[in-house]
């Protein structure tokens, strides 16, 4: 029986060396098919050598920001000295429609910029830190934005849309995988409508304790999905400057032990599950 190709995406690169360095390990044992990077990220650019050489199995893609961390661009009505506000008030704006499309417009086209800049191509793909681009006003300026870029190989977008049944048959964070959800149906339904290419199905959502094992919930994660779906994940190591710029901390290196180690690869096995490019797919 032919293999379900699964997108293994970590999300955050960038935005501490212990994340890096655990993202980087994994990409050695070629335990990851996609990572996410922060074009805000100082340090991005001493990196790029070792993430292009993993790039022939592996998609490299932009993890936009908007929210909570240092903006890119000038200061606007979404980043005021130097720093984004943070997600409530992002999401309260976005949900009212006052936020600026100008503004937006902006800093998006700046972090494109940067990532071209460092890596010399176009993201392979783009997705949002705390899936901001999915919020109404700022996924319609994400697809003008890309639309206007003239890219020889348009980068595919992230949606977070699965189906309903799915969702409650893996009863993991069910609330918030529905909410999630279902910006990302809205957000599926526009950039399919403007022929942009998106992955077939998402998975990885939960409240990121450690209640349940790491291992128990990614078998709920990839059990039933379809080839092409992509699982979001958050390994990394546990450092000070992560400690400084985010909450999430232990439950990262709670991940980067299970992609390290035998028991995914026999979950992967199990399932008839292997990792894969999305253009591979």
């Amino acid at each position: 029986m032919r293999k379900k190709i699964l997108i293994l995406c970590a999300d955050d690169f960038g935005l501490s060396p212990g994340i890096n360095n655990g993202i980087l390990e994994l990409l050695r044992k070629r335990r990851l098919s996609a990572v996410s990077c922060m074009a805000i990220s100082n340090n991005l650019r001493d990196y790029k050598e070792e993430l292009l050489s993993h790039s022939v199995y592996a998609d490299i893609g932009l993890h936009l920001v908007l929210t909570s961390l240092p903006r890119l661009g000038p200061n606007t009505s979404i980043a005021q000295n130097g720093q984004f506000g943070n997600l409530n008030n992002l999401v309260k704006k976005s949900l009212t429609l006052r936020l600026s499309r100008t503004d937006l417009a902006t800093e998006i086209k700046c972090q494109i910029n940067r990532f071209f800049d460092v890596f010399n191509k176009p993201p392979d793909f783009i997705d949002g830190h705390h899936h901001v681009h999915q919020l109404p006003v700022v996924r319609d300026v994400l697809l003008d934005v890309i639309s206007e870029g003239g890219y020889e190989k348009v980068p595919y977008l992230r949606v977070t849309h699965d189906r309903l049944l799915n969702i409650l048959c893996r009863n993991v964070a069910v609330t918030r995988a529905c909410f999630i959800g279902s910006l990302g149906a809205a957000f599926k339904h526009r950039a399919v409508r403007k022929g942009f290419e998106v992955n077939n199905g998402f998975s990885g959502i939960y409240d990121f304790s450690d209640v349940i094992p790491y291992a128990d919930l990614f078998k709920k994660f990839i059990t039933g999905i379809k080839s092409g779906a992509m699982v979001m994940c958050h390994p990394g190591y546990n450092d000070e400057e992560l400690r400084r710029v985010d909450i999430l901390t232990q439950q990262r290196k709670n991940e980067l032990d299970f992609f390290s180690g035998p028991l995914f690869l026999e979950l992967l096995e199990d399932q008839n599950i292997e990792l894969g490019r999305f253009f591979k797919t």
